[in-house]
């Protein structure tokens, strides 16, 4: 049988263990997610002209359907939107990835797809761009422009919402995007 003693030191030392996991605060659990889509649905052209008589909408993406990628003038300039959720823009952050996928349909000469990721909310302070290019060869296999926070915005997360601007060469095709987010789900 136990003391009145020995009973009283298991219960103080049992509220002093339960104080101090209360007090301590414990650290964030974070997980990744990521919204993977096809660009047919997510694209448009900035010209009227171009969404009308340049570019198709298909079950595989988004085309200019122009035969010649050399022509500068037959380049579309395309803004897409991509989908986070809604803690990660709630939260001004958390985008660790930003992936567009693109392809070469013409068989006959390379072209550079050109893309300006913007990333932020229209009032905030701290928008982040940046443009890369990939080089679509004609052997019709996809690309990827990729951005990381870890190396392209000094380890910050990029902050939400995202969208791409790409010049869009004749015969590319705007296949996929894959944006990588991470979300706090307490501890």
């Amino acid at each position: 049988m136990f003391s009145y003693s020995a009973l009283s030191k298991i219960v103080v030392a049992a509220l002093a263990v339960g104080c101090a996991a209360y007090a301590t605060p414990a650290a964030a659990l974070e997980k990744s997610q990521s919204n993977y889509q096809n660009l047919g649905g997510n694209c448009h052209a900035v010209s009227p002209a171009d969404e009308i008589f340049n570019m198709k909408r298909s079950e595989l993406g988004y085309r200019n359907i122009q035969a010649n990628n050399q022509a500068p003038d037959q380049n579309a300039v395309v803004v897409c939107n991509l989908t986070a959720n809604g803690y990660a823009v709630y939260k001004n952050g958390f985008v660790k990835t930003i992936q567009l996928y693109a392809r070469n349909l013409l068989t006959t000469t390379d072209s550079t797809l050109s893309c300006t990721v913007t990333a932020s909310y229209a009032t905030a302070s701290n928008v982040y761009t940046n443009t890369k290019s990939v080089l679509l060869t004609t052997d019709g296999k996809q690309k990827t422009i990729f951005w990381r926070n870890t190396t392209d915005n000094g380890g910050d997360y990029f902050p939400a919402p995202v969208s791409v601007a790409c010049s869009v060469p004749a015969g590319a095709e705007l296949n996929d995007s894959e944006l990588t987010f991470t979300v706090d789900v307490g501890a």
